[in-house]
This record gives C-alpha cells, structure tokens and sequence, in this order.
C-alpha cells in the first residue's frame, strides 16, 4: 500500500496520534532494506520517544525548546543536538506526510529535514520527486542557480508540506504561502529564535547576537519563500502574481521584475512595463506580464 493511500484526511477536531509501532516498523524495513543500522535506530528512536511522550498531545504541549531537546543547553555549546525529541523528527515528518498529521510552523522552522526528499525515503512518504525536478527544471529557467534553485524548493516545500500534512505538491496555495511568511515573521520575533538558531549555524556565527541570527533568519526564509511564489505563479499553480515578502500592497508597480532578475534583463522589461502603466492596459494585465516577461 503506497504512502498516499495510507493518509486519511485528517479533521479539524480529530485528537492526534502515535502511528500503530507494527505499521511504522514495516514502513521502515521497506524503505530501509539496505541498510540495517538505519533500521535499527529508527526503531530505538520510535520507541524511546513513545517511552517519553506515549500521547502525542502532551508532546505538542511541551515548550518549544524541550520538543528540540535543546533546554539545558548553552547558546555557544557546539555539537549535534541528541535527544529523545530532536531524533524523532523522521517519525514525525512520516505521521504527517503519511497520517495528515500537520505539525505546527514554530517546530518546521525550528530544525532541519535534510532526507525528507531522499529518493528512498521520498517514495515512502509520496513525495512526486521528478515533479520536483521538473520544478527545478523551471527554476533554472527562471534564472535561479542550479543549487540554490533547488535547495529553495526543498526548503520551502519540506515545511509547507509538513504544516499541511500533506504530501501533495500540486496542492500549495496562495494562502498556504501567506500563512507560512506570517508565521516565519511571528518565529522569528520569538526570544527563543535565536537561541534555536545559534544551534546550526556555524561556530563562528554562533558567537553573533541572538536578535541578529534570527532577523538573518527571517530575511532568508522569506526571500525563499518568494522564490516558491515565482515559480507557482510561473506554472500557473498560483494565480496572484508574487510580492516580494508576500506583503499585499501591489508592490509590483514599482518593483515589476523579481529582485534577483540580472540588471541587464530587468532594465527593459521594466522600462517596457512602465510604459504600459501608463496606458490604458489594466493593471491586473501588467501584473501578469511583469512575471510572465520572466519566461
């Protein structure tokens, strides 16, 4: 039975679950065939967390660093984070691209889900990975770097898929995008945002102020986020063309071509937009192809 036809749709008021230990322990020998030590600590990982947390809603209901193993820990502490909680976080992603489980944005934002578009562990999950090159394909088109075009994607798409509990790429909307920057503007106003952040940046970063590494943050997840925009408006998969920020104000009047657009691009089509600003084109139209002129 594939990873799409175990999800069920998960209602609103329904009360959030463990994964039944015979059904998750099956899912990880299939995917993990190959390899029998990840086998093994996927199993400890399972059961040491249900040991801690056997009703899932009281983990939800931890404060945010207890759920990232890092309390207790100092700032500058270097080193990779271990605990009952923080190696769980395979286990979680699967409740929620598996069982519809939508885990909450201060959490998605908080860590790191390097191997969520691992092939193997992808086709578990039902994650379409050539749609994923396709849309990679198209970012390279769209001017983006072959590397960062792609670590956009998957930066954005890990944690709107895991908000939504839904592995679903086709089915991120516009409001999906807002809701998401909205949240990453809340995170990052948190005190604990650049405490969680000085643990993954590097030893030298790490010595910076908490307020910095989080506005840092901000600004990184947001102009990723932005990318996403582009890319979904380009496709057509999201109507309203994209504002940088994703603020509402029609900030395309004056900013017509996306902030990374090579200057010797971005000169003419804006003098060639402006121009039709002036006409009697409607504004709707030119917001279309502001973004479309990016082809």
């Amino acid at each position: 039975m594939t990873a799409l036809a175990l999800a069920p749709v998960l209602e609103p008021d329904r009360r959030r679950c463990h994964a039944p230990r015979e059904e998750y322990f099956g899912w990880v020998r299939a995917t993990f065939a190959d390899a029998p030590a990840s086998i093994k600590s996927r199993r400890y990982f399972y059961n040491r967390f249900l040991k801690h947390w056997p009703d899932l809603e009281d983990w939800f209901a931890e404060p945010l660093l207890v759920r990232l193993d890092l309390h207790g820990r100092d700032p500058h502490e270097p080193g990779k984070r271990i605990g009952p909680s923080h190696e769980a976080g395979p286990y979680l992603a699967y409740l929620s691209l598996v069982h519809g489980l939508r885990l909450d944005a201060d959490y998605v934002l908080s860590r790191n889900f390097d191997s969520l578009f691992v092939p193997k562990v992808a086709a578990g999950l039902g994650l379409d990975l050539d749609l994923l090159d396709s849309l990679s394909a198209r970012m390279l088109q769209l001017g983006y770097a072959p590397v960062s075009g792609r670590s956009v994607l998957t930066w954005a798409f890990t944690r709107l898929l895991l908000m939504r509990g839904d592995p679903d790429l086709r089915g991120i909307r516009l409001d999906d995008l807002i809701a998401l920057a909205e949240e990453i503007k809340r995170y990052c106003a948190r005190p604990e945002a650049g405490f969680v952040r000085a643990s993954h940046v590097s030893n030298a970063r790490r010595r910076m102020p908490m307020d910095q590494l989080a506005e840092i943050y901000q600004k990184a997840c947001l102009t990723r986020l932005h990318g996403v925009h582009v890319l979904l408006f380009n496709i057509r998969q999201v109507p309203e063309p994209p504002f940088h920020g994703l603020k509402t104000a029609e900030l395309w009047r004056t900013e017509l071509t996306p902030p990374e657009t090579p200057p010797a691009l971005a000169a003419p089509v804006s003098r060639w937009l402006s121009g039709r600003l002036q006409t009697s084109d409607r504004a709707e139209s030119v917001s279309s192809q502001a973004w479309e002129s990016n082809n």
